[in-house]
Protein backbone atom coordinates (compact mmCIF):
# COMPACT_ATOMS: atom_id res chain seq x y z
CA UNK A 1 0.00 0.00 0.00
CA UNK A 2 1.77 3.44 -1.18
CA UNK A 3 1.59 5.97 1.38
CA UNK A 4 -0.93 7.97 -0.88
CA UNK A 5 -3.61 5.64 -0.35
CA UNK A 6 -2.94 4.54 3.93
CA UNK A 7 -3.42 8.14 4.44
CA UNK A 8 -6.55 8.26 2.10
CA UNK A 9 -7.75 5.25 3.94
CA UNK A 10 -6.83 7.06 7.31
CA UNK A 11 -8.88 9.96 6.46
CA UNK A 12 -11.70 7.69 5.10
CA UNK A 13 -11.72 5.08 8.57
CA UNK A 14 -10.75 7.71 10.93
CA UNK A 15 -11.22 11.04 10.46
CA UNK A 16 -14.52 11.49 8.89
CA UNK A 17 -16.44 9.89 11.23
CA UNK A 18 -14.84 12.03 14.44
CA UNK A 19 -16.25 15.08 12.19
CA UNK A 20 -19.49 13.26 12.65
CA UNK A 21 -19.24 12.91 16.14
CA UNK A 22 -18.23 16.53 16.81
CA UNK A 23 -21.26 17.63 14.73
CA UNK A 24 -23.58 15.51 16.70
CA UNK A 25 -22.07 17.39 19.91
CA UNK A 26 -22.08 20.70 18.97
CA UNK A 27 -25.55 20.52 17.88
CA UNK A 28 -27.80 22.46 20.05
CA UNK A 29 -30.56 21.13 21.63
CA UNK A 30 -33.49 22.28 22.74
CA UNK A 31 -34.43 22.92 26.91
CA UNK A 32 -35.56 19.86 28.19
CA UNK A 33 -37.80 19.79 31.18
CA UNK A 34 -39.01 16.83 33.16
CA UNK A 35 -41.92 17.69 35.93
CA UNK A 36 -42.11 14.50 38.25
CA UNK A 37 -45.00 14.70 40.89
CA UNK A 38 -43.89 11.99 43.53
CA UNK A 39 -46.44 9.78 46.04
CA UNK A 40 -45.36 7.17 48.31
CA UNK A 41 -46.07 5.37 51.59
CA UNK A 42 -49.92 6.54 51.57
CA UNK A 43 -50.96 3.91 54.01
CA UNK A 44 -54.48 3.95 53.05
CA UNK A 45 -54.58 7.49 54.70
CA UNK A 46 -57.83 7.88 52.48
CA UNK A 47 -58.97 11.02 54.75
CA UNK A 48 -57.33 14.12 55.48
CA UNK A 49 -55.27 14.22 59.27
CA UNK A 50 -53.27 16.30 61.72
CA UNK A 51 -50.07 16.10 61.35
CA UNK A 52 -49.43 13.46 63.77
CA UNK A 53 -51.71 10.85 62.28
CA UNK A 54 -55.00 11.48 64.27
CA UNK A 55 -58.56 12.05 62.11
CA UNK A 56 -58.65 15.78 61.84
CA UNK A 57 -61.79 17.56 64.23
CA UNK A 58 -63.85 20.61 62.99
CA UNK A 59 -61.33 22.69 64.97
CA UNK A 60 -58.19 21.36 62.95
CA UNK A 61 -59.99 22.21 60.10
CA UNK A 62 -61.27 25.63 61.22
CA UNK A 63 -57.80 26.14 62.20
CA UNK A 64 -56.49 24.90 58.73
CA UNK A 65 -54.10 22.01 60.59
CA UNK A 66 -55.25 19.22 58.54
CA UNK A 67 -53.00 17.22 56.12
CA UNK A 68 -52.97 14.94 53.35
CA UNK A 69 -55.92 12.64 51.93
CA UNK A 70 -56.46 11.54 49.16
CA UNK A 71 -58.89 14.47 47.89
CA UNK A 72 -56.19 17.05 48.35
CA UNK A 73 -53.30 15.05 46.52
CA UNK A 74 -55.77 14.66 43.41
CA UNK A 75 -56.65 18.36 43.58
CA UNK A 76 -53.06 19.59 43.94
CA UNK A 77 -52.10 17.29 40.93
CA UNK A 78 -54.81 18.45 38.70
CA UNK A 79 -53.35 21.67 39.50
CA UNK A 80 -49.94 21.04 38.75
CA UNK A 81 -50.61 19.43 35.86
CA UNK A 82 -52.48 22.26 34.53
CA UNK A 83 -49.34 24.31 35.26
CA UNK A 84 -46.98 21.96 33.99
CA UNK A 85 -48.01 19.67 31.11
CA UNK A 86 -46.34 16.66 30.49
CA UNK A 87 -45.98 16.68 33.97
CA UNK A 88 -45.83 12.14 35.53
CA UNK A 89 -47.19 11.44 38.37
CA UNK A 90 -45.84 8.53 40.36
CA UNK A 91 -46.09 6.97 43.34
CA UNK A 92 -43.62 4.24 44.85
CA UNK A 93 -46.02 1.74 46.68
CA UNK A 94 -47.09 0.78 50.46
CA UNK A 95 -50.99 1.38 49.58
CA UNK A 96 -52.06 -0.81 51.81
CA UNK A 97 -52.10 -1.02 55.60
CA UNK A 98 -52.25 2.01 58.08
CA UNK A 99 -56.23 2.81 59.10
CA UNK A 100 -59.16 1.71 59.59
CA UNK A 101 -60.16 1.85 55.94
CA UNK A 102 -57.74 -0.67 55.23
CA UNK A 103 -58.26 -3.31 58.24
CA UNK A 104 -62.21 -3.12 57.27
CA UNK A 105 -62.13 -2.96 53.26
CA UNK A 106 -58.46 -4.36 52.51
CA UNK A 107 -57.51 -3.81 49.15
CA UNK A 108 -61.42 -3.20 47.48
CA UNK A 109 -61.25 0.33 49.09
CA UNK A 110 -57.28 0.88 48.14
CA UNK A 111 -58.00 -0.20 44.77
CA UNK A 112 -61.46 2.11 44.35
CA UNK A 113 -59.79 4.99 45.71
CA UNK A 114 -55.82 4.87 43.87
CA UNK A 115 -57.22 4.03 40.26
CA UNK A 116 -59.18 7.36 40.50
CA UNK A 117 -55.81 9.40 41.16
CA UNK A 118 -55.04 8.95 37.96
CA UNK A 119 -51.08 7.86 38.27
CA UNK A 120 -48.99 7.74 35.27
CA UNK A 121 -47.18 4.77 37.02
CA UNK A 122 -47.10 3.00 40.27
CA UNK A 123 -45.00 0.32 41.89
CA UNK A 124 -45.52 -2.39 44.60
CA UNK A 125 -44.18 -1.56 48.31
CA UNK A 126 -43.95 -4.69 50.20
CA UNK A 127 -47.04 -3.84 52.34
CA UNK A 128 -48.68 -4.93 48.84
CA UNK A 129 -47.65 -8.30 49.66
CA UNK A 130 -49.25 -8.31 53.39
CA UNK A 131 -52.73 -10.24 52.47
CA UNK A 132 -50.62 -12.79 49.97
CA UNK A 133 -51.48 -13.03 46.13
CA UNK A 134 -55.21 -13.04 46.36
CA UNK A 135 -55.23 -9.62 47.51
CA UNK A 136 -52.64 -8.45 45.36
CA UNK A 137 -54.55 -10.03 42.21
CA UNK A 138 -57.83 -8.16 42.97
CA UNK A 139 -55.59 -4.80 43.99
CA UNK A 140 -54.08 -4.89 40.77
CA UNK A 141 -57.29 -6.06 38.63
CA UNK A 142 -58.52 -2.28 37.96
CA UNK A 143 -55.22 -1.89 36.65
CA UNK A 144 -54.57 -0.29 32.91
CA UNK A 145 -51.60 -1.88 32.19
CA UNK A 146 -48.89 -4.26 34.10
CA UNK A 147 -45.38 -4.31 33.09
Amino acid sequence: MNGMHAASVFVVIVVVPLLFCVCCFTREQAAFTLTVLHTNDVHAHIEESTKYGAMCSDKDRKNKTCVGGVARIKTKVEELKARYPGALFFNAGDFFQGTAWYTVLKEKIISAVMTRMDYDFVCLGNHEFDDGPEGLAHHLWPCNELT
